[in-house]
């Protein structure tokens, strides 16, 4: 993480994803969905 962060300094974005193990879900489409809440990202420049 912090080696991609590194590396998109100066940049306009960043984009990362998260891949969960199969199977998540049982197809029915019913609270199939990942809650994390409040994130914060902070970023101190040394």
């Amino acid at each position: 993480m912090k080696t991609a962060v590194q590396g998109a300094v100066g940049d306009s974005r960043l984009q990362l994803r998260l891949q969960f193990r199969t199977p998540t879900s049982n197809g029915n489409g019913v609270a199939d969905m990942v809650r994390f809440g409040t994130i914060k990202l902070i970023v101190t420049y040394q």
